[in-house]
């Protein structure tokens, strides 16, 4: 039977579609390798390039636990950001405009319970976090006089809701460059109580995310290794940042804990590593200190921490062995709840350097 021109065309269609399909694949598949092979500003650059493509933050992952925790939440939250500044005020009454935020325990354990080390594990890498308590701790004392912790913010205008909102506008975008209500006033916090205990800091304000948000992290980087040239004697550096936490339905939530009869925001520690294609083989030497952080966290303040999050991109963490991505709360917590997370975050790591340091 002689096959007609419209069939013809057709068999030709498909048969395009699927070599098209065949060739993205591919295509996708080489982007890690690439990244691999770019020097560290390149990876980063083409990794943020691609994400403000498609309106993504870099630190958006799923919620997907890799150790299996006491308890867990009953959907899967994906943590991402967006946008703008934040309103000056928001009302609490009952409104169609008004979206509502919802507290969570995101610790995987209950008060009362004995707190655990527990992992989001982003990465290939197979993690036992137990083990990392054996390691030898990296950080040791410089010999240098001056300060010994940077703190800075590659997200300066991420901001947080005012206190007592429950709630928030359906267009709130959770961005200001106000320095009294973003994640900078609470970077101040930390910082004040560091120096209250005789810790020399530095307190970098700038919010590298304001003239250009996909170049945030390479602008971050370039600062931390002016510090560290201008002050050889750090030791710690610290990447103060407030996470997002939303579920896939677009429930807003807000991860709190009852510390000491008061509300405080829940803190995450994130480390990065090199599976993105940053040049960062040594980023055990930062998950080491991030383990030894969170027992002192979970020891002092049980609920306050998440889990630490490893992730594929290195978040300029091949900086230092001492570096960090610190998450204190997320945009559903009030600016009074972060301060308070920081706080007690600071006096715990406030005895995890007199140790590392003596």
């Amino acid at each position: 039977m002689q096959i007609t021109k419209r069939k013809k065309q057709a068999i030709k269609n498909i048969v395009a579609a699927i070599l098209s399909l065949l060739l993205l694949f591919s295509a996708l598949r080489l982007i890690p390798a690439l990244l691999c092979a770019l020097p560290d500003s390149g990876a980063d650059y083409l990794t943020s390039a691609l994400n403000g493509t498609l309106g993504l933050d870099g630190r958006r992952y799923v919620f997907l636990p890799t150790q299996t925790p006491t308890t867990t939440p009953d959907s899967a939250p994906v943590r991402d950001e967006s946008g703008a500044e934040a309103p000056d005020d928001v009302s609490d009454s009952a409104d169609d405009a008004k979206l509502p935020v919802i507290p969570v325990n995101l610790c995987w354990y209950e008060a009362g319970e004995t707190p655990g080390l527990y992992l989001h594990n982003t990465t290939d890498y197979n993690v036992d976090l137990n083990a990392f308590t054996n390691r030898t701790y990296p950080v040791k004392p410089s010999g240098e006089s001056g300060p010994q912790v940077l703190i800075l913010h590659t997200h300066g205008t991420e901001s947080y809701l005012p206190d007592g909102a429950d709630s928030y506008d359906e267009d709130e975008s959770f961005r200001s460059e106000n320095t009294e209500e973003n994640v900078v006033a609470v970077g101040r916090v930390f910082a004040d109580t560091l120096r209250s205990a005789g810790i020399s800091v530095i307190h970098d304000e700038t919010m590298y995310d304001r003239d250009d948000f996909n170049a945030a992290y390479t602008s971050s980087r370039a600062a931390v290794y002016d510090w560290l040239e201008k002050y050889p004697s750090i030791r710690y550096v610290f990447d103060l940042h407030r996470d997002s936490v939303f579920t896939a339905d677009g429930e807003n939530q807000k991860p709190v804990a009852e510390i000491g009869g008061e509300t405080a925001a829940q803190i995450m520690l994130v480390v990065g590593t090199d599976q993105g294609g940053a040049d960062h083989a040594g980023w055990r030497q930062n998950l080491t200190v991030a383990v030894a952080y969170q027992q002192l966290l979970n020891a002092d303040y049980p609920t306050l921490a998440r889990p630490i999050c490893l992730r594929t991109a290195s978040f300029n963490q091949q900086c230092l062995p001492g570096m960090l991505l610190l998450e204190i709360g997320a945009c559903g917590n009030t600016l009074t709840e972060a301060k308070r997370a920081a706080r007690l975050a600071a006096l715990s790591f406030i005895s995890l350097y007199d140790s590392s340091m003596s």
